[in-house]
């Protein structure tokens, strides 16, 4: 998300000497050099997924994209700190996994990734973003017999009951349907099939 560097002083010792007459005559000083190290966990804005009825799904490395001194991280060098938001979930080598059925929409998940070793306070937080994008499976209905009435329309069935989302039965709650009328035949918003009287 944004980049925070992380100053480590490095420290040497040099002898000086005189030159000449007085070669014995020396000191030494101690010269520190302070080492920035800049770790850089970016957003992932491109992830998008198709949830499973029966497991969680592996959506990617959210990783992938971030950097110690400008080189790509490792699960060596870095750790990131295992979280999980609503469907989301990290584990601690940046692996992103979406839960079984989770229902379409845009989920954000906010992850730390920290340096391993000598900096362990070089941390960087970033933002996963995972557009879900559920398998909508509308099923012919080919078995459907009706006697008609002459009083009154007939139901003859639901078209959506061999339906599925991501595997799963359709409900009137996760899926509409659009009231249509062919001939003596109508289907409601329910997806309730009637036939016409006398037909």
């Amino acid at each position: 998300m944004h980049q925070i560097p992380y100053q480590v002083p490095i420290k040497i010792t040099y002898q000086l000497c005189e030159v000449g007459a007085n070669p014995a005559n020396c000191d030494t000083a101690e010269a520190t050099v302070v080492v920035t190290g800049t770790l850089d966990a970016k957003d992932d804005t491109s992830f998008t997924a198709i949830p499973s009825a029966a497991s969680a799904v592996t959506v990617g490395d959210v990783t992938s994209n971030d950097t110690l001194n400008g080189v790509a991280v490792t699960t060596i060098n870095t750790d990131v700190t295992a979280v999980t938001a609503g469907p989301l979930s990290i584990d601690a080598n940046g692996i992103l996994t979406l839960a079984p059925n989770t229902v379409s929409g845009t989920y954000k998940i906010t992850y730390q990734l920290c340096e391993v070793g000598a900096n362990p306070a070089n941390c960087d937080t970033a933002e996963a973003t995972v557009v879900v994008t559920g398998t909508l499976d509308a099923k012919d209905d080919t078995s459907f017999t009706a006697i008609p009435s002459a009083a009154s329309a007939v139901t003859v069935g639901d078209v959506t009951s061999n339906d599925t989302l991501n595997g799963v039965a359709v409900t009137t709650i996760n899926t509409d349907v659009t009231a249509v009328t062919a001939g003596p035949l109508s289907i409601d918003a329910n997806g309730i099939l009637t036939l016409a009287p006398n037909t």
